[in-house]
């Protein structure tokens, strides 16, 4: 998008909605949309989201 040639006042601006941000990953507690989970292979399942928050519990984040 270019600041420049931007208009507010265009009428075919959509909205875009993912849902509500309340799916939680399967390895920590980081939330995210529906859209980006996946499914994983083991058994039982778990959902994440890749890289984007714990890589699947390869990373491991210190108790608060």
């Amino acid at each position: 998008c270019n600041i420049d040639t931007f208009d507010p006042n265009t009428a075919n601006i959509t909205a875009n909605d993912l849902g509500p941000m309340n799916v939680k990953c399967g390895y920590c507690p980081a939330l995210g949309f529906e859209v980006e989970f996946k499914w994983n292979q083991e058994d039982p399942p778990k959902k994440h989201m890749g890289k984007m928050c714990c890589n699947q519990g390869k990373i491991i984040r210190f108790a608060d």
